[in-house]
């Protein structure tokens, strides 16, 4: 139709005028009412300044026409076919509801999975007991504000919000949180509420691991400005009207918010008011959380034991809060340095701190001095932190190089040990030969003898010598396993666990305590029982068992772990002694925690080839055979 229309229009002189559209469902074509006798057709109307006529073409009345009765049976098709879905949901509108019920729960626990990752949530603690306890606790809307900031900046904006710590319970039920105006307290009220919340909701909380929060039967909180002029009720009034509502609800298990308590009215009047009402919540064994201005609720913080105090923490230097919570201590307002901040009249600061200057408390100084003494004594703690760290590092480098010179000293040591097994080797043959020699030549062969008997001696003699040198710890006392040992400085006793030659330290265990020390500073204990005997060879010791092992089984049912250990030692050190390549140790099965312990220990030992259970069954389990 809209082909045969532009036909019409062309063959007439009407080219700036081939407008057409639709009225009614029919096509009609646009064109100026001083042309209108151009076209046959009907006139459906007149534009409003009558400056053009909508004409139907009498050439397309009957397509037209078509049209509309098409239209109509289209439009009642879908008639049809709506009325046959509307009965089909009708019919199953119950199941339908139960799904749209269902994906709304899915669609809630997608969205505080979202959430959770977004913030990197936590699964606090749920505990049956009236308490809240928060860990490094973020505020979630402050989190979510800056999380929608972009890539780049929102790294950077996260990082703004400051964590608080706060600690709840039955002991200690009432929060007073005082200090600076945009300190940061009503964020903090606002923190423990939403996280109270989100953990009642079944929501991952933004804190750390450890985090606990009691499961309540109310939260209930009073934050802002309530005044109401439709009801006629001012500030104060409209608070009390709410307060009474929360008091009427509050119980042992309720949560209580309430940001500037007995404001609104006279300070003494209204700071009596907040304590009774202080009061009254802790009768009922309520959780309270408040913030406040007001010197004498400071005070209440302090004589109450059920109560204690915290503040926003403000930076003298800067003049500027740094919104961190501190616990125990209460704050002092700084409206002064706040209004400076925010850049009120300098004449006008000036007059307000001549006008405190006159009536400015004893306590509130006291306060202002003791947080800036705190503040001292955490940069303080945060220079001690550095050194802490540089000395780790710088030890953590020496003993590295100590290590590396170990290494060094190992391969020499190794050197030299080869070197004098090969002349002990050479010196036993030579020593055979001379013998051989005497008994084939008789008297005449014992000069020669004597010789070589010298020349192996003096070669001997040689790397001994080298033995003995410093580098070799020739006055150095070895330590070994189950040894009892003198703790010079301590001057205690104690027993030896285990010995690191390399780093040239000992692990001793000195009642119930484990440690590790220089073997410098240990001697062999003087009143132990002569376990060994030291057999000295050219100034250098060993330290050889002087009794015979009787067995090789070494039976620790009974014993605990600290016992154990340097029983394990002690057997596998005498059956090295003795020649034993194999040795087997009973320790029961039991819980299978003095069985852990000892293949442990076993595997850090290096005279420990290989280790295997006695057998598959459960009683062979309880037996270790070790391999030296």
């Amino acid at each position: 139709m809209e082909k045969k229309l532009d036909n019409i229009l062309s063959g007439l002189d009407l080219s700036e005028e081939k407008l057409i559209s639709m009225r009614d469902g029919r096509y009609i074509v646009s064109i100026r009412t001083d042309k209108k006798n151009y076209l046959t057709g009907i006139v459906h109307s007149y534009s409003r300044t009558h400056s053009t006529c909508f004409t139907e073409p009498l050439a397309v009345v009957e397509e037209n026409n078509q049209l509309v009765e098409l239209t109509d049976r289209e439009r009642e098709e879908e008639r049809r076919v709506l009325e046959g879905l509307t009965r089909l949901v009708s019919e199953a509108s119950s199941e339908l509801i139960t799904c749209l019920e269902i994906m709304g729960r899915i669609d809630g626990l997608f969205a505080r999975a979202e959430f959770s990752k977004a913030i990197h949530g936590i699964s606090p603690i749920l505990s049956s007991e009236n308490v809240i306890y928060l860990l490094d606790a973020l505020n979630p809307i402050l989190l979510s504000l800056y999380l929608e900031s972009s890539k780049e900046e929102r790294t950077a904006n996260v990082e703004k919000v400051i964590p608080v710590e706060i600690s709840l319970n039955a002991e200690k039920s009432i929060l007073i949180i005082s200090g600076p105006n945009r300190g940061g307290k009503t964020v903090a009220l606002k923190t423990i509420g939403l996280l109270a919340l989100m953990a009642q909701a079944g929501m991952h909380i933004p804190a750390a691991e450890g985090s606990r929060i009691g499961v309540f039967d109310n939260i209930l909180a009073q934050i802002g400005d309530e005044q109401d002029i439709a009801m006629g009720l001012s500030t104060f009034s409209a608070r009390m009207e709410h307060l009474k509502e929360i008091l009427e609800e509050a119980s042992e298990s309720s949560l209580v918010i309430l940001d500037e308590l007995g404001t609104g009215t006279d300070p003494e009047e209204g700071t009596s008011l907040a304590m009774a009402i202080l009061d009254y919540l802790s009768e009922q064994g309520s959780l309270t959380a408040i913030s406040t201005h007001y010197q004498k609720l400071k005070g209440y913080g302090l004589i109450n034991k059920k109560a204690q105090n915290a503040s926003v923490e403000f930076d003298y230097e800067k003049g500027k809060p740094t919104f961190r919570l501190l616990t125990g201590m209460p704050g002092v307002s700084h409206a002064i340095e706040i209004a400076r901040d925010i850049g009120l009249m300098p004449e006008t600061i000036d007059k307000a701190a001549a006008y405190l200057g006159k009536e400015r408390g004893g306590s509130d100084l006291m306060i202002e001095d003791l947080a800036q003494m705190l503040e001292q004594v955490k940069k303080d703690k945060d220079a001690v932190t550095i050194a802490k760290e540089e000395y780790t590092l710088s030890k953590k480098r020496l003993d590295e190089e100590r290590a590396f010179l170990g290494e060094h000293i190992n391969e020499i040591l190794g050197q030299k040990k080869k070197e004098a097994e090969g002349i002990l080797a050479k010196a036993k043959s030579e020593f055979s030969e001379a013998i051989e020699f005497i008994k084939e030549k008789g008297p005449a062969g014992q000069a020669e003898a004597t010789k070589r008997y010298l020349k192996a001696k003096g070669d001997l003699v040689e790397v001994m010598a080298e033995m003995t040198q410093p580098g070799w710890s020739g006055n150095h006392v070895a330590f070994s396993a189950g040894q009892t040992v003198y703790h010079k400085q301590w001057k205690k006793s104690g027993v030896v666990l285990d010995v690191d030659e390399t780093s040239a330290k000992a692990r001793i265990k000195i009642g119930n305590l484990k440690l590790t020390v220089d073997s410098s500073g240990l001697t062999p204990d003087p009143e132990a029982s002569p376990q060994q005997e030291k057999v000295k060879r050219t100034g250098k010791q060993w330290s050889i068992s002087s009794s015979p092992m009787d067995q090789k089984d070494l039976n620790l049912i009974g014993c605990t772990v600290a016992d154990a250990l340097p029983l394990v030692d002690k057997m596998i050190d005498q059956a090295l002694v003795h020649g034993y390549a194999r040795v087997k140790i009973i320790h029961g099965v039991g819980s299978g925690k003095l069985r852990k312990a000892i293949r442990e220990h076993l595997e850090e030992n290096l005279n420990v080839r290989d280790f295997n259970s006695g057998g598959g069954d459960r009683v062979n389990d309880g037996i270790t055979v070790v391999e030296l």
